[in-house]
């Protein structure tokens, strides 16, 4: 599995990660800001990491949709037709989510409780007052870039639409001199308008199926393979229910579904193109369907990278960085696993020592002699960014005085 991500310092960085039965497991990353990402980029990095792994133990690999990945898979394809590259699940599901979210009817209600949130969080004396007609619950603030985030805020409105309905009727809440405003009147509107609370129900019923369906195959405990394909019908089903099984109600939700799952998820390439050529069937499905269907492992990989490269750590040299991830994220996985699963030194899928792979990755690093305290706490010194000051993005709260 590949992704790429950008650092604190803009730098540039794709990262390699293996999956297999004993989890996701961090091979290397690599320093991409002289390069653009092209296919080639992409492909040769992944083609050097099998020829690293040695490619009688690779059978797939993972990535998002984007042009560059697709270019790279037919690329691997002529030199290696016996590794298939599928889509990531978990990037293409979101990718549904945000198309049924973009439909007329579905983006009227999802924009509504936006507006409502964002109003009542944009304000100290509104999100007070919210806090302690829901008994301190609050709502789940809505998502750049994971649709499924949409789903969540939905719900959690749901969850409390007759504290908010009380809120708005209020005494207390119409005293407040910010409650003059149009934004306050459209979110008093939209909390007791019947109307919107019958879209947040019908949003819901549409979105739950393919919400259930990303968090089995975003996850870890299990391989989603072999359930996915099912999975993705079932949920089908559901969404044709949730709109009393009227075609010209479902139709365009379905042709959304159906556009992202062809040739995305609608097929098991390696499974096609050679599986009647296998002599012991049985195993070669089990280890097939055994395979991740998302490269979210990834992306859950940079949340290590954040940790170790801070704001206090940011001269961090992108090989040292590497070094760091390598054993820290790795040192997590091996933890994880029951002490009676195996020998812990080697990894699970290749059978290779952990420090002959390490070393085979560029991370001769984790044997040098360990530096004294002292000296470690003058380097780091030495390098220090200066302290900047935290602020919350997410949120520009307004004076309460302007109104």
């Amino acid at each position: 599995m590949t992704d790429a991500w950008t650092d604190i310092k803009r730098r540039s960085i794709m990262n390699v990660c293996m999956h297999c039965s004993g989890g996701t497991s961090f091979l290397k990353s690599k320093e991409t800001s002289d390069v653009s990402h092209t296919a080639k980029v992409i492909f040769e990095l992944v083609d050097k990491t099998i020829e690293e792994v040695r490619a009688e133990h690779a059978m797939q690999v993972c990535t998002d949709n984007a042009s560059n990945n697709m270019g790279a898979k037919k690329m691997l394809l002529e030199k290696r037709p016996k590794i298939f590259w599928s889509s990531c699940a978990t990037h293409t599901i979101n990718l549904m989510l945000q198309g049924i979210g973009n439909i007329k009817r579905f983006k009227n209600i999802v924009d509504q409780a936006k507006n409502v949130t964002i109003f009542i969080y944009a304000h100290h004396k509104t999100l007070a007052y919210m806090r302690k007609c829901t008994k301190r619950r609050d709502i789940i603030r809505p998502g750049v870039t994971r649709f499924a985030s949409n789903f969540l805020t939905l719900q959690s409105l749901a969850e409390k639409r007759d504290a908010l309905r009380a809120m708005v009727v209020d005494r207390a809440w119409e005293e407040m001199p910010i409650v003059k405003s149009k934004k306050e009147k459209d979110t008093t509107t939209t909390s007791m308008d019947a109307n919107f609370w019958k879209g947040v129900t019908l949003c819901l019923k549409v979105f739950e199926p393919l919400v259930i369906l990303l968090r089995l195959v975003d996850g870890d405990v299990k391989p989603s393979m072999a359930w996915l394909y099912g999975e993705m019908l079932k949920a089908k089903i559901k969404i044709k229910k949730a709109f009393g099984n009227v075609e010209k109600n479902y139709k365009e939700t379905i042709t959304i579904i159906d556009k992202k799952l062809k040739g995305r998820l609608d097929t098991f390439g390696w499974w096609k193109l050679y599986g009647t050529e296998v002599p012991l069937l049985q195993k070669m499905a089990i280890r097939i369907l055994s395979l991740t269907s998302s490269s979210s492992g990834c992306e859950r990989n940079w949340s290590v990278y954040e940790m170790i490269h801070t704001k206090r750590r940011n001269r961090l040299t992108t090989d040292r960085l590497n070094n760091m991830v390598y054993i820290n994220f790795n040192t997590r996985m091996m933890s994880k696993r029951d002490e009676e699963d195996g020998d812990h030194s080697v990894h699970p899928a290749t059978g290779v020592p952990y420090d002959v792979i390490g070393e085979a990755m560029g991370a001769q690093e984790q044997l040098q002699p360990r530096r004294s305290a002292r000296v470690r706490d003058l380097e780091e010194e030495e390098f220090e960014s200066e302290e900047e000051e935290m602020v919350d993005d997410d949120i520009e709260y307004e004076d309460d005085n302007d109104y």
